[in-house]
């Protein structure tokens, strides 16, 4: 289409064009161009019709460059994400690093891959998100096809990967046929981590499924504190008027559905509804409840809305049911904290590993903490008086089992087992005595590399033999370097300024004394810089999913994988797009295109 044609309204100058319009009337700088590029245009029309070369109707920008082309812009889409990948690639060289890989299915039904790497540069842990690939074969080898296409395109070799962290998928963490397996074969040394995010999840869900107690809480929670009062107007207009909101959807919003595999979203509506452990002010269960008993005892509901609601009144009245919500608050709040540490960008190896052992005493000191989650659930049952007071349902009761008596010996009378007591052994102990277990069988993985790597810590040098073999040095030198090190360590830690890591410096003499520094110790540089390096999360996968769910929309359906990629890695690595320079994004465009070649 010809430029001066888009100052004629009434045509359709197609999506993009059409964008461009829009946003040239909120953007000077872009209308003024606009402007220039259609009376550019106009000009040359009318100076190829005075010499009739094509004739009337002549198209094509000849020599003039504007860059509202689509196939321009989409040539420089291209270009930023090549070099987006040449500077991560740059940065790299050489050196170590670890890889992240996850995928999903996107809203076209395509299977995606984000490719994540994990290395040190300038001082500082970089996780830089570095390509999207279209999985066809999603089999360990498949997967490994991919990865070592998008790798050894931007000259980065699989056998520099020390370590690589999925999400626990059969296909890539099985050892002979899993992607782990074949990155082994290109890396022999590199460790494996199944993502410590992932795991935790899992403990969490061994937790609330193995007594019946807990499934029902959560099945309580899961279909009918949310979707039997969603599915009906009548009933949304009941909650409404008990809100006070005329609109609603403030509060309902936190009756949401609990998902599968995510425990923190338990957790979210758990605290929407009892409130926290610790306090119960913004808790909805007293406007849930009374909007239940409306719904059991008004004429206006049929007589399945009324029984249903009846039901559901009835469960959430139990103190079996607060005290059972109370457990599992105390239990997530517990572990929400490292949740969300193991889900920050460039955490590494030691201070994550220490993160789970603190929630582990925390949970171990709780295992026989049972009276103080009985006093919050009392203190929650006073400040409502719809609530039963006690336990009282007979079918906790259970009978201590009689024990076989020599003759002539007497028997003293049996006692039953209190309500109370049973819930203590049968439902608290056996669920904090499961998450405890749990969190210290699966993350006892990689055991040995985490003893080396703790020893790291100035205040515990010891000899690092597993890591010393990781890193391939010499594990007598290092302990030497180890030996050595914490004597000279508060000297060397004055010398430099709070604000420098080592390897880097603001000026050039700051950088020679942390150079010095490396060089002094440097295999004790290589073993903190392999540990830096190591990968024991993915979440930075999944969190460039969310950007994919957000560029790739049912509108936008049939955009091709090499524009999604662009997209994505200019979403995700901002920093990274800052850096490129217009100078080279316009050389690159020159070597593409012959009209840009005579500028």
């Amino acid at each position: 289409e010809s430029t001066y044609s888009l100052e004629d309204t009434s045509l359709n100058h197609g999506n993009f064009l059409e964008v461009i319009l829009l946003m040239a009337k909120s953007d000077t700088i872009l209308d003024e161009h606009v402007q220039r590029a259609i009376e550019d245009s106009k000009k040359r029309k009318k100076s190829m019709n005075e010499k009739g070369n094509h004739g009337p109707d002549a198209r094509g920008h000849g020599s003039l460059v504007n860059f509202l082309s689509k196939s321009t812009v989409n040539n420089i889409i291209s270009i930023i994400s090549v070099l987006m990948k040449e500077a991560t690639a740059k940065e790299i060289g050489s050196q170590k690093y670890s890889i992240q890989m996850d995928s999903t299915q996107d809203v076209s039904v395509i299977d995606q891959a984000t490719i994540v790497l994990r290395y040190v540069y300038g001082g500082m842990v970089q996780e830089r998100l570095f390509a999207v690939v279209h999985v066809h074969d999603t089999s360990g080898k498949g997967l490994h096809n991919a990865l070592k296409a998008s790798l050894e395109s931007s000259g980065i070799p699989l056998k520099n990967i020390v370590g690589h962290s999925f999400d626990g998928a059969a296909n890539m963490r099985i050892s002979n046929a899993g992607l782990q397996g074949f990155i082994k074969e290109a890396a022999p040394n590199s460790v494996y981590v199944w993502c410590y995010a992932h795991v935790l999840n899992l403990c969490v869900a061994d937790t609330v499924s193995i007594i019946p107690e807990a499934k029902s809480l959560f099945g309580l929670l899961q279909y009918r504190a949310a979707i039997f009062i969603s599915e009906s107007h009548k009933c949304m207009d009941a909650w409404k008027a008990d809100t006070g909101d005329a609109s609603g959807a403030t509060k309902f919003k936190r009756l949401q559905k609990i998902g599968e595999t995510r425990w923190w979203l338990k957790y979210k509506v758990l605290k929407h509804i009892f409130g926290t452990f610790e306090d119960s002010i913004e808790a909805l269960y007293a406007t849930l409840v009374r909007t239940l008993i409306f719904l059991s005892t008004s004429e206006k509901f049929d007589s399945k809305t009324s029984s249903e609601a009846s039901s559901l009144l009835e469960n959430f009245v139990k103190f079996q049911t607060v005290l059972t919500a109370f457990m599992f608050l105390k239990m997530f709040e517990t572990l929400d904290p490292t949740l969300k540490y193991l889900q920050m960008k460039g955490l590494d190896y030691i201070a994550a590993w220490s993160m789970v052992e603190q929630a582990t005493k925390s949970l171990e000191n709780q295992q026989r903490n049972f009276d103080l989650i009985h006093e919050k659930a009392k203190k929650f049952v006073d400040d409502f008086s719809f609530l039963q007071e006690e336990l009282d349902d007979t079918s906790l009761e259970k009978r201590i089992p009689k024990r076989n008596r020599m003759a002539g010996e007497i028997a003293l009378h049996e006692k039953h087992k209190s309500s109370l007591d049973c819930f203590r052994v049968d439902v608290y102990n056996t669920v904090l005595d499961q998450a405890v277990n749990s969190i210290k069988e699966r993350f006892d993985q990689n055991r040995d590399l985490i003893s080396d790597t703790s020893c790291l810590d100035p205040r515990r040098f010891v000899c690092c033999k597993k890591i010393a073999d990781l890193a391939e040095i010499n594990a007598d030198d290092l302990r030497k370097e180890l030996v050595n090190f914490p004597v000279n360590y508060k000297n060397l830690s004055k010398s430099l300024p709070e604000f420098c890591v080592l390897g880097t410096g603001n000026d050039e003499n700051e950088s020679d004394k942390l150079n010095l520094h490396t060089s002094a110790y440097l295999l004790l540089f290589i073993t903190y810089e392999y540990v830096l390096c190591l990968s024991f999360i993915q979440v930075s996968c999944e969190r460039a999913f969310s950007y994919l769910k957000l560029i790739k929309i049912r509108l936008q359906s049939y955009l091709s994988n090499s524009r999604l990629e662009a997209f994505m890695l200019m979403a995700v690595e901002r920093s990274l797009l800052e850096s490129i320079s217009e100078d080279s994004i316009i050389e690159h465009l020159k070597t593409m295109l012959q009209t840009f070649s005579r500028m």
